[in-house]
C-alpha cells in the first residue's frame, strides 16, 4: 500500500471496506452517518499511505482511522442535537406562551422572574441580554473574550434550569 501503486491500494480498500463499515456502524448513531465517515477515512488512509509500515496490522490501522472518524462525527452529531434541541425547547416555550390566559401569563411571569432570580448572575444576564435586548449570543461570548461555544451552552442550561423550576412552580399542589 505504499505510494505509486494506486491500483494495489484500490484493491485493498475493496476487500476492507465491508468491514471498516462495520466499524463505523458501531460508532456512529445514526446509518446515515456511515457513507460518510467510511469515505473520509477512505481519503484519509489514501493521504496517510505512505505512514503505514509493512509488518503492522493493516486492517487495525484501517480501523482505528474510521474508528477516530467515526468518534469526530458521532460528537458532531450529538452537538448539534444539542442545538436542535435548545431550538425546539425555544420554540415550544413560545408556543405555549401563545396559549397561555392571561391570568396564566402573569402567574407565569412572576414565576420566571423568581426563577431567574434562583440562576447563577451570569447566566440571568445572558439570558436577559439574549431574549430581553436581542443581543446575539455570539457578540455576548466575545464581550466576555469567550467562545461562541461557551455562550451557547450556558444560555442552553440556563433555559433548562428554567424550564425545571417553572414545572415546580406550575405544578399544581
Amino acid at each position: 500500500m505504499q505510494a505509486g501503486v494506486p491500483s494495489a491500494y484500490v484493491l485493498v480498500i475493496n476487500g476492507l471496506e465491508y468491514r471498516l463499515r462495520l466499524t463505523a456502524a458501531s460508532f456512529v448513531p445514526t446509518a446515515h452517518l456511515v457513507d460518510d465517515v467510511v469515505q473520509e477515512a477512505f481519503l484519509t488512509i489514501y493521504e496517510q499511505r505512505e505512514q503505514y509500515r509493512p509488518g503492522i496490522n493493516l486492517v487495525a490501522w484501517c480501523r482505528q482511522i474510521v474508528h477516530n472518524h467515526a468518534r469526530n462525527a458521532a460528537r458532531a452529531w450529538r452537538r448539534e442535537q444539542r442545538r436542535r434541541d435548545g431550538a425546539q425547547l425555544d420554540d415550544l416555550v413560545s408556543e405555549e406562551l401563545e396559549q397561555v390566559s392571561d391570568e396564566l401569563l402573569d402567574q407565569a411571569g412572576r414565576h420566571l422572574a423568581t426563577c431567574l432570580q434562583r440562576l447563577p448572575e451570569r447566566s440571568a444576564a445572558l439570558l436577559q441580554a439574549h431574549y430581553g435586548a436581542g443581543a446575539s449570543l455570539s457578540d455576548l461570548a466575545a464581550a466576555e473574550g469567550r467562545p461562541a461555544s461557551w455562550a451557547r451552552t450556558l444560555a442552553y442550561r440556563a433555559r433548562h434550569a428554567l424550564a425545571r423550576c417553572l414545572r415546580q412552580k406550575m405544578e399544581p399542589t
